[in-house]
């Protein structure tokens, strides 16, 4: 049977849950995870890792976390604050991001009365840079 939220009508029912594990990989270069798992209830899904060994800590590219395990629907923008270190990107927090139609999480670093800045390799200070990762998106 199914559980009902707000009502019997087939609209209301949760009959959409899955949970699993998911392979984060890195949009340059390699990196290693543990930890990573994701739960779907309906259209929302959220995923959780720690992503550390980035073999790239030289470039200016943007980090990108590819391998989500559901797609972002086009109108998702979700942000979640991350814990992380051995990461110098001269911001006051860092915090993850899925864009619209995109199975890749990106860091922006946020700063106090300015702008967000994305987070590159090379602000990768220490072969123990790492992130620890939950965040929630609409597919």
């Amino acid at each position: 049977g199914n559980l009902y939220i707000g009502g019997t009508a087939a609209a209301n029912a949760l009959d959409d849950y899955e949970e699993g594990t998911w392979t984060p990989g890195s949009s340059l270069g390699t990196i290693s995870y543990s930890s990573a798992l994701y739960t779907k209830i309906g259209r929302l899904v959220t995923v959780r890792c720690v992503v550390y060994s980035f073999s790239d800590r030289s470039t200016s590219t943007g980090i990108g976390i590819t391998g989500l395990p559901f797609t972002s629907s086009a109108s998702n923008n979700s942000v979640s604050a991350t814990l992380s270190r051995y990461i110098d990107a001269g911001g006051d927090a860092i915090i993850a991001y899925v864009p619209g139609s995109s199975a890749t999480m990106s860091f922006y670093a946020t700063n106090q009365n300015s702008n967000y800045t994305l987070v590159r390799h090379n602000v990768l200070t220490s072969s123990s840079s790492e992130f620890y990762v939950t965040i929630s998106y609409e597919i």
